[in-house]
């Protein structure tokens, strides 16, 4: 597999970030894009960007425009444009999306389908 080559979001340039201290468990709806450094239990409804950084463990299902993925998720995976698994991430779920990246050294357990956006 290739490396992904994608630029690391800065905290500064996002509105919204859920601190490493922060435990939610329910249903998270947003549309601005968020980081997660957190624990999230529950579903992740979003139209826009997820940050799922490294420390991050959630056990969810996940839709969203894009998601992009450095820790832990447990749960189905939804996004209408990609999904990027970094080296460091950790998915148990089912991946749907136009476009999925994987860099080498994450890993993925799960039915991963790529659809037109359309479809999603």
């Amino acid at each position: 597999m290739a490396e992904i080559h994608s630029e690391r979001v800065k905290e500064k340039d996002l509105d919204t970030i859920m601190g490493e201290d922060i435990k939610f468990s329910g249903t998270l709806s947003f549309s601005d894009p968020l980081m997660i450094k957190g624990e999230i239990e529950g579903d992740v409804n979003a139209t826009g960007i997820i940050y799922i950084e490294k420390d991050a463990k959630i056990t969810a299902n996940i839709k969203a425009s894009q998601v992009q993925i450095r820790g832990q998720v447990i749960g189905d995976i939804i996004a209408t444009e990609s999904v990027q698994l970094f080296a460091s991430a950790k998915v148990t779920g089912d991946i749907t999306a136009p476009k999925v990246k994987m860099e080498n050294g994450c890993f993925f357990s799960g039915k991963c389908q790529m659809s037109s956006e359309d479809s999603v």
